[in-house]
């Protein structure tokens, strides 16, 4: 309309033209100094007037700050917290070493800050206790530049934590029942404790030990991460009694007594007792444990053999794991694991592959609760039952929820157990889980309870059966190949990928509640990565 009847509409000097400022790059973002006032937005102009260079797109008040000299992000400022900067921590009291909790972000090192995140507390230059292989020595102080050369030096001096730099340390750790933190700041794929121990029998027992023992009694709360833990053969105790021949051995007959001496080996890698650890980015590998035996020393003594957990045993203990792997390990119970005496273990995002046991290949629950998220099984062997895992005593409860179990054998002579075998009255409960057999008996096998929802248990012999005993398939249970990326036992832990291929049958085939989601929002996905704990892996 022309309101002023000067015979021009909607001319410049409208009372209520809007002001509209080049945009000569396109940016979205106007120069100041160049402006008009329209009715109408011209052509190259925008309302916002925050270009602080016109002439390259790259620099608006929304890019990131590079190290580049200029302000890219138009606040007045050159090169702040850069998006391509390197991270430098706050050491507030000198000792080198930085806060986790105090990060800036800067193209030069800021004064007081360091290029580390590793202080456990930056109020109190004593703490970490550093140790350091390659540089340290016994009569250092646990400094920075006076390091520990072992990491049992650093444990004893240490009242919070201790910081391990890369390499290998040929020793075994007691940790006293210390409530420390020991991490080993390069992870478990740089810095190896290794016992050297060959494996031992009932003719020399106390050449036998853990790598790790955390057995105070004292319900102390240590954690320890970022270690590969190798050559333990099992921490030893041993108890002796005088019985009649006849009651010690059918060998031996008449009224005579025996010495009978039992030795037990408990936790090749780790061996807890009494604590309630933390453990994370730990690869438990090669702890080899004597084989269930007898040795006879002389008509009347008999030495008997016994062993539990060769990767990892716990007895009274409240055990949080996260991203192990234990691979390779050996014990009569429980190849990879052995939790008793009341024990709670939640392990998740971890791998159980390539142990031995007679009962439970990976994993022996005896009288403990286990709850497992987002991990595999696969590979194990029990030369009679639970390949995978073998649930003891009534007390037993185990939970399983996205876990892929595949090719864990039991002895084939044996009608079940393949992959889990669970005695009379423990309890068992699997959802959203794969479990992939190739033999000629049960995949799963209990006496017990067993509530087993969402899950696709498939068995590639054709002479092989998948749920028996007491347990049953329960809700939407399917018996399909779930299509592994690439899954085999060639006798390499580390070469398969336990995804699931785009025309996998387990994708989308998990509970539908909206609790067990994928991280992408959509039905979970069987197997260990799905459900909202489902991203994760190495």
């Amino acid at each position: 309309t022309d309101n002023d009847c000067d015979g021009d509409t909607d001319e410049d000097d409208a009372s209520d033209a809007a002001t509209w400022y080049a945009d000569g790059d396109n940016d979205g973002y106007g120069d100041a100094t160049s402006s008009t006032v329209a009715c109408s937005q011209p052509s190259a102009h925008v309302a916002i007037s925050t270009d602080c260079d016109d002439g390259d797109a790259a620099i608006n008040p929304v890019a990131s700050e590079l190290c580049d000299g200029v302000d890219n992000d138009c606040d007045g400022d050159v090169d702040e917290e850069p998006s391509d900067g390197d991270s430098w921590y706050d050491d507030d009291d000198g000792d080198g070493l930085g806060d986790a909790d105090a990060l800036t972000m800067a193209c030069s090192q800021p004064s007081g800050t360091v290029d580390n995140a590793y202080d456990c507390d930056d109020t109190d230059i004593s703490e970490p206790v550093v140790v350091d292989v390659n540089s340290g020595s016994s009569t250092g102080s646990g400094s920075l530049t006076s390091p520990f050369d072992t990491i049992q030096d650093g444990i004893e001096r240490a009242d919070s934590c201790v910081i391990v730099y890369e390499g290998s340390y040929f020793e075994q750790l007691d940790f006293g029942g210390k409530e420390v933190d020991v991490w080993g700041v390069r992870g478990s794929d740089f810095t190896v404790i290794d016992a050297g121990l060959s494996t031992c029998d009932g003719s020399d027992p106390e050449t036998c030990a853990a790598v790790v023992t955390m057995d105070s009694g004292l319900g102390s709360a240590p954690s320890l991460r970022g270690f590969t833990i190798e050559g333990g053969t099992g921490h030893v105790s041993s108890s002796t009694t005088e019985v009649t021949c006849e009651d010690s051995s059918a060998s031996y007959a008449g009224d005579e007594t025996c010495t009978v001496t039992i030795f037990e080996y408990c936790g090749g890698g780790i061996y807890i007792e009494g604590e309630d650890p933390t453990l994370q980015d730990l690869r438990i590998q090669d702890n080899i444990l004597p084989d269930f035996d007898l040795y006879v020393a002389g008509d009347w003594a008999q030495y008997w053999s016994y062993s539990y957990g060769g990767g990892l045993c716990a007895l009274d203990a409240n055990i949080s794991a996260s991203e192990l792997r234990v691979y390779d390990n050996f014990a009569d119970q429980g190849g990879g694991i052995y939790i008793s005496e009341a024990s709670t273990l939640s392990l998740s995002q971890s791998e159980v592959k390539y142990n031995d046991a007679s009962d439970g290949g990976g994993i022996n629950v005896d009288g403990a609760s286990l709850a497992v998220e987002n991990s595999v099984f696969a590979c194990n062997e029990a030369t009679t039952d639970g390949g995978a895992m073998f649930l003891h005593d009534a007390s037993t409860t185990a939970e399983w929820i996205n876990v892929s179990a595949y090719l864990d054998e039991s002895d084939t002579g044996k009608a079940h157990g393949a992959a889990v075998y669970g005695s009379t009255d423990t309890s068992f409960t699997m959802r959203n889980s794969i479990v992939q057999s190739y033999i000629a008996a049960y995949s799963l096998y209990g006496v017990g309870t067993g509530v087993l929802d969402y899950n696709d248990v498939y068995n590639a012999d054709s002479a092989g059966m998948t749920i028996g005993g007491s347990y049953l398939a329960g809700t939407y249970g399917i018996s399909s190949d779930p299509l592994f990326v690439t899954a085999d036992c060639d006798g390499t832990a580390t070469d398969d990928d336990f995804s699931l291929s785009a025309k996998s049958p387990a994708i989308d085939a998990g509970d539908p509640d909206s609790a067990y989601d994928d991280v992408d929002g959509s039905t979970n996905d069987m197997g260990a990565y799905g459900g909202p704990g489902g991203e994760w892996g190495w």
